[in-house]
């Protein structure tokens, strides 16, 4: 989609109406950076806190054309439950009070959580870590699974469309399937953190509204929104991200649609000018944190009136105390 195809850019009275709907979250802007990749900023330079780690190395069946593995190289590995303990010993000794777990997917989608749920269960209670897992479709046995291991948060990444569905997740499957899932994890009583992809087909906005309508209402603890982030080496290298004109709008519907929760703006988005330009629209657009925010975004909350809040975990646990 290009600029000129965009919806029109929110007006001051829609942004200064989504700037009053974050504040009645109080006046804090939190900022996140979970040690998920080098991270430093004039302005802050986090201690590495968070860990990432892929119960499957650098191994993904599914090969999703906008990530191709590449996201789990600079992840910790853990294949097997014992090394997932000996990992979470080290890291903990080493400073480490939590982690994103993960993995590569099957071509079905799933990733092997089900061997681990008892090892994850034991890093919560007996090394008081934060878990949030990111899941790949799960199933009723494993949502169940979840529940009983007594994650801190799902990660749920939604598509916009079926054909992103197809074209880039490789899977037959569509949004809804994502959504149900998501309905019944909240169901379970898991607290539920999904993560809208914004521009998931090759840089097009074509359902993401959609999509965030469908989930209002459904029970998420907070809603997380991402932009493709194109990445060397992946068939999407050369996409074009949606500019942060096209983004705005869905900001605003972001904002106003979930009036009763946090949004934030996640990790994943494209650098340079473009998360500058991005970041400065999520503060404006009342939105609740920024995860590894560019420079001087702080200083802008700042002057806003906001207080700011550090924070060296992972976005999705906004409402946990870590």
């Amino acid at each position: 989609m290009s600029i000129a195809a965009a919806p029109p850019l929110p007006s001051a009275a829609e942004l200064a109406e989504s700037w009053e709907i974050g504040r009645r979250h109080g006046a804090r802007m939190k900022f996140y950076a979970p040690a998920l990749k080098r991270f430093a900023t004039t302005e802050w330079a986090p201690l590495p806190r968070f860990a990432s780690i892929s119960l499957t190395g650098a191994d993904c069946a599914l090969q999703c054309n906008h990530c191709k593995a590449k996201v789990l190289e600079t992840m910790y590995p853990a294949r097997r439950p014992d090394e997932l303990w000996e990992l979470g010993q080290r890291l903990h000794a080493r400073g480490t009070r939590g982690a994103l777990i993960t993995g590569g997917s099957a071509r079905n989608g799933t990733v092997p959580f089900l061997p681990h749920l008892a090892v994850i269960r034991r890093l919560r209670e007996e090394l008081g870590w934060r878990i949030v897992v990111h899941s790949g479709v799960a199933d009723d046995r494993l949502v169940e699974g979840f529940a009983t291991a007594g994650v801190d948060g799902v990660l749920v990444d939604v598509p916009p469309s079926a054909a992103a569905v197809r074209e880039v997740l490789n899977l037959p499957l569509d949004p809804e399937h994502f959504l149900g899932m998501i309905d019944r994890l909240v169901e379970r009583g898991v607290r539920v953190t999904p993560h809208v992809v914004l521009g998931m087909h090759a840089g097009r906005l074509d359902g993401e509204a959609e999509v965030l309508d469908r989930l209002a209402g459904s029970g998420i603890a907070a809603l997380i929104l991402v932009v493709l982030m194109p990445l060397p080496g992946t068939p999407m290298a050369a996409v074009r991200p949606p500019a942060p004109a096209e983004l705005a709008p869905l900001f605003v519907r972001a904002r106003r649609g979930f009036a009763h929760i946090p949004v934030v703006l996640g990790c994943a988005r494209p650098g340079g000018p473009h998360k500058a330009m991005t970041d400065r629209l999520a503060i404006l657009a009342g939105f609740n944190g920024i995860a590894y925010p560019a420079d001087g975004v702080v200083g802008l909350a700042s002057d806003l009136g906001l207080v700011p809040e550090m924070h060296e975990v992972c976005c999705s646990l906004y409402d946990v105390e870590a």
